[in-house]
């Protein structure tokens, strides 16, 4: 098959209520964690290099820090907003078990956690994928999930005090 013609995928994410739609070739690991891991998630680490991380986990030996999504994503518009998108947290009903480790380097990798993850699934026909990144939103499944991408050099920015 042609790869300039095979239609775009995305995979979905629900977070805090919001649905989100990212390059599927950005994911390297997806997995359900069921159980006890908000107390832990909700720590941050204030001390060392790294600050304002909400959570740390190791992943087949290498550490994943789980980041809240203004962190980690930005949309056609720029950087979200993280007094918008990373409000609320997952309640009872809606625990946050799914996580997703996008691709890193060999050392260390980002993830986030999910209330839910579907995917891969494809855009839309009628949209030309020179336009999928220019989209605030793609429809999938009558639903709507605003289309983000990685922020660049997001491990950079973990680092130092210039931190926001």
């Amino acid at each position: 098959m042609n790869t300039l013609t095979r239609p775009y995928r995305w995979f979905g994410l629900e977070i805090h209520g919001r649905r989100y739609a990212i390059d599927f070739n950005c994911i390297n690991t997806v997995f359900y964690q069921p159980g006890d891991h908000d107390q832990a998630d909700r720590a941050v680490v204030e001390k060392g290099p790294f600050l304002g991380i909400r959570g740390l986990m190791v992943h087949e030996g290498s550490p994943v820090f789980l980041l809240p999504p203004s962190r980690l994503f930005a949309s056609a518009t720029g950087p979200l907003d993280a007094a918008e998108h990373d409000g609320g947290g997952a309640t009872a009903d809606a625990p946050a078990s799914w996580v997703v480790i996008f691709n890193g380097d060999s050392i260390s990798s980002v993830g986030i956690r999910a209330e839910r993850a579907s995917g891969p699934f494809r855009m839309q026909p009628e949209m030309a994928e020179a336009e999928a990144f220019t989209k605030k939103e793609i429809q999938h499944l009558d639903q709507w999930w605003t289309v983000v991408r990685l922020r660049p050099n997001v491990m950079e920015d973990l680092q130092g005090e210039g931190n926001e």
